[in-house]
């Protein structure tokens, strides 16, 4: 659960309970295709030389994008289909499908996304049902690359407001303000045009707390140029790029290149061409990778649970009821060692049972070699009818994405802890795998030994780890002043044999959130399958 946690720590927000609706499908003609070139306004910023998240943000960026829309099915199950073919920068090739079901709204029904490298190599690999009820999630949900078409529909007057609910990960999703500022004559590559102008912001239902208060002030306006005749094809887009700007916002720009529809048959402008990947610098300096734990070949049991249970789930913010529906009640791990000489490496995989009564698998491998360092993930989420809804595969290995060489993913930060010096006063400064296009700094530190009692009377001498994030990295002095109210996560480390967690406990939710509910991890059961070591912990 810890993912869900940390993602929701680095937007910062507290999501509003959910008030938009649907918006009405647009009129987009069928066929309609767009290319748009992505550049960087500031001719003198190079974003290959930034650090951090924006590296990770820059990359995940495409330099062309192709769009095409169409209508599928007959009558009462006519449905518009989206398709997204991206060139990123690196290199590498995307391609998106979102396809709305039938109905007079529009609602994303699905999407699909997949990554992959020049020569074809596999990538990343994205698929999600959002319609079934086991998730929980609104109909008035759009992804970030579909939002124009709910602009498309609007009845644009000058003054104009909407709100608009942003899908950017499973459990994180933004109310958004939108207003219609007016028209204006727009330069493009299709000449001067006259537009109607769309500014976007987060609303101010997101922000609640102390930390909602400071970050409130680094919330960016995203402003769009839609064409004011015809269907309202979007023209330009401007606007940072990621979900928080952070302190050096990369500004960025989405501009049209072509058009060919209905309206214009014989089509606008000229399809652009992509530039060569350019050569990537040298990583900056980082902290050395985990070393990879000795730890034997074993299965373990773990009950999870509230510490105070969680009252009117529905009165609480969505965010908050997506966070319990997607915290597994029950979790089992097992840990193998795959392969022979310099090619072993240990395979790890998770089985939660989830409040929304759906089963998540999560499967990583590691590569062989004396450090603890990803290669690959994969995770599956199925329905109690067995329907897959979910399905999510990352490979880290291509070196156009600079993933830090220390990377860590949250469900696998206690295997890393296991290779530590467990010295009271021991730190460690890593990096935190958030998803794609996001890591934060992580110092996690030894605290000491100490006897933890256990539910069932046994006390246990276990070794106390807590990890806090480095916001400083992040969000420059801003991260100062939100630094002491930030969580502790903490675990808890048997003092003998190879260490096994023995407990966890951290906040659920979003950082500024005073009253989160605290949730806890605690070891059930352990067995051994290669019987090489007692089974002490429990």
């Amino acid at each position: 659960m810890l993912i869900r946690i940390m993602i929701c720590a680095l937007a910062l927000l507290a999501a509003a309970p959910a008030l938009a609706q649907p918006a009405p499908i647009p009129p987009v003609p069928e066929g309609e295709v767009r290319i748009y070139r992505v550049y960087y306004p500031d001719p003198n910023f190079d974003p290959e030389t930034q650090a951090g998240i924006q590296t990770l943000v820059h990359q995940e960026s495409p330099q062309v994008f192709r769009v095409e829309a169409n209508w599928q099915g007959e009558g009462k199950e006519r449905h518009l289909v989206y398709r997204r073919s991206e060139t990123l920068f690196n290199g590498s090739s995307g391609q998106w499908t979102f396809e709305f079901i039938p109905g007079p709204h529009l609602v994303l029904g699905r999407f699909e996304h997949t990554l992959a490298s020049p020569a074809g190599k596999l990538l990343r690999r994205e698929s999600f049902a959002l319609r079934d009820p086991e998730l929980g999630y609104p109909d008035h949900l759009l992804h970030p690359n579909v939002m124009e078409f709910a602009f498309r529909g609007l009845k644009f007057q000058p003054g104009q407001t909407d709100k608009l609910s942003v899908f950017l990960s499973p459990l994180i999703i933004y109310e958004m303000e939108v207003k219609v500022a007016g028209k204006e004559m727009v330069d493009s590559a299709l000449g001067r045009r006259e537009c109607w102008k769309v500014e976007m912001v987060s609303g101010s239902a997101n922000y609640q707390g102390l930390s909602g208060l400071l970050l409130q002030r680094l919330s960016s306006t995203y402003t769009f140029w839609l064409l004011a005749e015809g269907s309202h094809p979007l023209i330009r887009y401007e606007g940072p790029l990621g979900i928080v700007e952070g302190v050096k916002p990369m500004k960025q720009i989405h501009e049209l290149a072509y058009l060919r529809s209905a309206e214009y048959p014989q089509g606008l402008g000229q399809e652009p061409k992509a530039a060569a990947a350019a050569p990537r610098p040298a990583a900056p300096a980082q902290d050395p990778p985990f070393a990879v734990p000795a730890i034997p070949e074993e299965w373990r049991s773990f009950r999870v649970y509230f510490e105070t249970p969680i009252r009117d789930l529905d009165r609480q913010p969505l965010n908050q009821q997506l966070l319990y529906r997607e915290t597994a009640n029950h979790i089992e791990t097992t840990s193998r060692w795959i392969g022979e000489g310099s090619r072993r490496r240990l395979e790890y995989t998770r089985t939660e049972t989830l409040n929304s009564h759906c089963l998540a698998v999560v499967q990583f491998r590691f590569l062989p070699g004396n450090y603890f360092q990803l290669q690959e993930m994969a995770r599956t989420v199925t329905n109690p009818a067995g329907e897959r809804v979910r399905e999510e595969y990352c490979n880290f290995e291509d070196p156009r994405f600079r993933y830090p060489a220390d990377l860590c993913h949250p469900y696998t930060l206690e295997l890393a802890y296991r290779s530590l010096e467990l010295a009271p006063g021991t730190t460690r400064n890593f990096h935190l795998w958030l998803g794609a296009t996001a890591s934060l700094k992580m110092t996690v530190r030894v605290e000491g030994l100490e006897t933890l009692p256990l539910d069932d009377g046994r006390r246990v001498s276990c070794y106390r780890l807590e990890m806090i994030p480095d916001l400083v990295e992040y969000i420059g002095v801003m991260g100062k002043l939100i630094q002491p109210i930030v969580p502790r996560y903490t675990w808890w480390l048997s003092a003998e044999g190879s260490h096994s967690q023995v407990r966890y406990r951290g906040p659920l939710g979003q950082i500024n959130v005073i009253n989160a509910p605290v949730e806890v991890h605690d070891l059930l059961e352990r067995k051994l399958l290669d019987e090489k070591e007692p089974a002490a912990e429990r």
